[in-house]
């Protein structure tokens, strides 16, 4: 490997080919980076808004869980509530806290403003409109007759006894306004009581004291904007309301979504998980905290990949092109690296002039892809968000995140592509007798080894073969 690192000389004679050759064809010089360019851009793209999506859900995931050990999760779409009764009832040793939950997407029929006069916020402070400005009597009629077409449709909202909760989801913990002026000695159990995050206020241009109109089967529910969830992840649009109401509310009588485990310190997980899953029914299931994030990401994991297959074969494309490029280079520059050779230029050398050309075409194309790259992911998740408009992050907006090691990994696979597209015809060049290849005519003999019809028909039987495999 070090013979192929240049000293000071072979440098110089390097860039004065290259310089030669691209100035004598710029467009397939052009052509070939612009082709390296787009497969790394569409890769790295689809890469950052994948990690993104799955960065925010992580973060969301991390808040709704809180410090839930386990949970009890349905296995359709609810689990009957005597399930949290026969989990309590006997005690089970090492369980120190369970705490049922509705997580359901509600619908979002409209936002009706509350009595005039500013809200006051949770600080004491005067709490404005997310939307920018007091609602008009008009706002109110639009937003009676739905949301405008700029604003979400849907909401997820998190029901909790607020109880059991503060032992296991601690962050969910809703936060009245001081303004508020409910029937109850604390708004948090009022049946028309509902706490918003701050992203969710400000997607839905709501404020203490609004009235939040929800669409539950074919008739609407109204909800007052008692406060704010001050504990949830920044951009995480969230609902909480306590449980008792949202099941007489919304429909949920006796059922729940989950019950959250809070284990004691020291407890056997494994003792713990057989006991309870002893008192499951049919309806429920064991499940842990880190396996929504990897379902998620199992249920997006076909949609990436057929995605980021696209992007290999725009990379593939361009190493063809790296290869036309540099194969046509070879017989240009044939008598030029023949006379090198005769004047004492190693074989080596040769070869490695060929791959320096191959190498610049890749660094130029693995540059402008990255900054590409990263411009179309910026665009695509503020155009269609995490989910690339496939639907496995419902509403998600993500900010978008900037690995290092990512960049520097995509970035590499273009520097590669120009390398493996110039590799054959460096070695075509590298192995041509410098005497013989002076000779007129015999610049068609330089790549006439390259034509291997078996290698070809080989690869074309594997092909067909691998098409016959099942789908992993």
């Amino acid at each position: 490997m070090s013979a192929l690192l240049p000293d000071a000389t072979q440098l110089r004679w390097w860039l004065w080919l290259a310089a030669g050759q691209w100035r004598a064809a710029p467009g397939r010089a052009a052509t070939s980076v612009l082709a390296v360019a787009i497969g790394v851009a569409l890769a790295l793209a689809i890469h950052l808004v994948n990690a993104s999506a799955l960065e925010e859900f992580r973060q969301a995931i991390a808040t709704v869980n809180g410090e839930a050990h386990a949970q009890i999760r349905a296995r359709g779409e609810s689990l009957d509530e005597a399930t949290w009764a026969r989990l309590a009832d006997p005690p089970i040793e090492g369980l120190a806290a369970a705490s049922p939950v509705i997580e359901t997407e509600v619908a979002v029929a409209g936002v009706e403003p509350g009595p005039p006069g500013p809200a006051t916020g949770p600080g004491g402070g005067s709490a404005t409109r997310a939307g920018g400005g007091s609602a008009t009597p008009a706002a109110a009629s639009s937003a009676r007759d739905g949301l405008p077409a700029a604003r979400p449709r849907t909401l997820r909202l998190i029901a909790l006894d607020p109880f059991a909760a503060a032992g296991v989801t601690a962050a969910l913990l809703p936060q009245p306004a001081e303004s508020d002026t409910g029937g109850s000695d604390s708004p948090l159990f009022d049946p028309d009581a509902v706490f918003l995050s701050q992203a969710a206020m400000e997607a839905f241009g709501a404020a203490p004291g609004d009235t939040l109109v929800l669409r539950v089967g074919l008739g609407t529910v109204a909800l007052r904007v008692a406060g704010t969830v001050p504990g949830a992840a920044p951009g995480q649009r969230l609902a909480v309301m306590d449980l008792g109401s949202a099941q007489w509310r919304l429909g949920w009588l006796g059922r729940l979504s989950r019950i959250d485990l809070g284990l004691a310190e020291g407890a056997d997980a494994a003792a713990v998980q057989q006991a309870v899953s002893a008192r499951l029914g049919p309806d429920a299931g064991w499940s842990t905290p880190d396996a929504s994030e990897q379902r998620m990401s199992n249920v997006s994991r076909a949609y990436r990949v057929n995605l980021n297959v696209l992007a290999l074969v725009a990379l593939f494309t361009g190493a063809f092109l790296v290869f036309a490029t540099m194969a046509l280079s070879v017989v240009r520059q044939q008598g030029e690296l023949a006379l090198l050779g005769v004047l004492g230029a190693s074989r080596h050398a040769r070869l490695g002039a060929v791959l320096a050309q191959g190498a610049v075409l890749g660094a130029a194309g693995a540059l402008l892809g990255t900054i590409a790259g990263i411009g179309l992911a910026a665009a695509l998740l503020a155009a269609v968000g995490g989910d690339l408009g496939g639907g496995y992050f419902s509403g998600s907006r993500p900010r978008l995140a900037l690995p290092p090691g990512a960049l520097a990994g995509f970035a590499a696979l273009g520097l590669a592509v120009g390398l493996v597209g110039a590799l054959v015809p460096a070695w075509a060049a590298s192995r041509a007798a410098p005497a013989r290849a002076l000779r007129s005519g015999s610049a068609e003999d330089t790549l006439a080894g390259l034509a291997r019809g078996r290698l070809a028909l080989g690869l074309a039987l594997a092909g067909a073969a691998l098409l016959a495999l099942p789908p992993i």
